[in-house]
């Protein structure tokens, strides 16, 4: 283990989804997409952790959790679980506005252009 005292990049690492398939025909109309981390998780002092769930090609964020596992309608989609660390301080140069992320509308791939 390697403790730095200085500025420590902030880095996602990986996650692994639980059930890469997800059996619908559920009679309450939902089911539960989740994942675990695999590792590589730098959280520097002072940042958060968010949860972005994408759908399909286009990898538009439909929900945000604190947790990587959502509860979605029971039919057919491709989803994505991907992980923001972020620095919540707007006093500080690397803030990050949660703001910018509109469910149902934000990409994933423009969001941090």
């Amino acid at each position: 283990m390697t403790v730095n005292r200085g500025n420590c990049v902030a880095n996602a690492g990986s996650l692994t989804a639980i059930n890469s398939l997800v059996c619908g025909g559920t009679s309450s109309g939902t089911v539960t997409v989740s994942a675990t981390l695999n590792g590589g998780l730098v959280q520097p002092s002072g940042y958060s952790v968010l949860y972005l769930l994408a759908k399909g090609a286009n990898h538009v964020i439909e929900q945000t959790s604190s947790a990587p596992t959502f509860t979605v309608a029971d039919q057919e989609a491709n989803y994505t679980i991907h992980t923001l660390v972020y620095d919540a301080n707007p006093a500080d140069k690397d803030y990050f506005d949660l703001s910018l992320i509109h469910t149902s509308v934000s990409k994933i791939g423009t969001l941090f252009n």
